[in-house]
């Protein structure tokens, strides 16, 4: 996406017209407890899969208190001052 984005933004910067990627942080879903197990797993892996578990539930938890320690008012601020001063920009520049 952001390449994309990036190429987009040189190609329609002549029109006046600015391009923002706003990449969201961790959301919080139910995503580590209601997962579905596979039942044609193969027990040999049983170890490996254990440890890949825990250390996906642990990354998890420590997003979700990093979440809860971060401010969000500061940054939807700023994605909306950001976001009002390019349509500010792009309306002077279409009034010139």
């Amino acid at each position: 996406m952001r390449g994309f984005l990036e190429s987009l933004q040189y190609e329609v910067s002549g029109f006046g017209v600015r391009v923002h990627l706003i990449e969201p942080g961790f959301i919080r879903t139910d995503l580590a407890t209601s997962t579905a197990r596979d039942i044609t797993a193969i027990a040999d892996y049983d170890h490996l899969r254990a440890r890949l578990e825990s250390q996906w539930r642990e990354s998890i938890a420590r997003e979700i208190k990093r979440e809860a320690a971060e401010e969000k008012g500061p940054c939807a601020e700023a994605i909306l001052r950001r976001t009002r001063g390019s349509a500010q920009g792009v309306s002077r520049k279409r009034s010139e």
